[in-house]
């Protein structure tokens, strides 16, 4: 299955007509905002002293980022992601992420003001999750990513920049190779996502899914992790459900992932 997004932000004419020196920095904002929506509720602040603490965080990192990139500023290209309140996810599964209470109405206000700040920087679609974005950017040739959500630093082939490290030689991870991307997705499909109401492979868990890796030293065949769930759909929609890499941002489409695509 393929399915086209409507770009809701102009940041992806940057990546695809930027220049060949460019290094794209790719933020994921949801964090941000949502850490900073919720200081404002606890202290009453207003949005827009929520927003300016978010600026604030984006201006620090910059510190970082730069100090560990070492190159000209003028060639880091900075992208910002956030999400829509639905995605393909919410089209392939009704119950994917229903669990949730709905977005707070700061949050809401902040991603609309940040939106219109950064519009010319921002990867932003109608059906597309920050952290697919910021993985999908994360295959490109010149990279780095910041982010503090597993579903992104597990699953992307650059740096990542953990923003809420303050210690330059801890906050920097290095790349990951596309087989332990790939055993992340493994693991991931198998042991669910209760925040997200991913359900995985029931009655397997952690140790079941690290069992299956050890023992087939990383590189199951399909017809062994597909057995540990209730029947193959259920096994290919969970896969389909945890995977951050099926947005192709250079095509600016979805492509569900298949059984056809698996590795080993």
């Amino acid at each position: 299955m393929q399915e086209e997004t409507k770009q809701l932000g102009k940041g992806l004419e940057l990546v695809i007509h930027g220049k060949k020196d460019s290094i794209f920095w790719g933020i994921d904002l949801d964090s941000i905002i949502h850490q900073r929506g919720h200081i404002a509720i606890k202290n009453n602040e207003t949005s827009e002293e929520a927003y300016r603490g978010i600026l604030e965080k984006i201006y620090s990192m910059r510190g970082q980022v730069y100090k560990y990139l070492g190159v000209d500023r003028d060639r880091i290209v900075e992208l910002y992601s956030i999400s829509p309140k639905k995605t393909f996810r919410n089209g392939i599964y009704r119950e994917y992420k229903i669990k949730r209470k709905p977005e707070l109405p700061i949050i809401t206000e902040l991603k609309g003001m940040i939106g219109k700040r950064f519009n010319n920087r921002l990867l932003m679609g109608d059906n597309i999750e920050a952290d697919d974005y910021i993985v999908s950017l994360s295959r490109l040739k010149s990279t780095i990513v910041s982010a503090i959500d597993k579903d992104v630093s597990m699953a992307s082939s650059t740096a990542v920049h953990d923003y809420n490290i303050r210690r330059m030689d801890e906050a920097f991870s290095e790349r990951r190779s596309i087989e332990q991307i790939e055993q992340w997705f493994i693991y991931q499909s198998i042991i669910g996502d209760s925040t997200d109401n991913i359900k995985g492979a029931k009655g397997v868990g952690k140790k079941g899914a690290l069992d299956l890796l050890k023992r087939t030293y990383g590189k199951p065949h399909f017809h062994q992790w597909a057995a540990l769930f209730e029947d193959e759909n259920d096994a290919i929609l969970n896969m389909q459900l945890v995977r951050t890499d099926q947005y192709d941002i250079r095509k600016g489409r979805v492509e569900l992932w298949t059984k056809e695509k698996w590795k080993y």
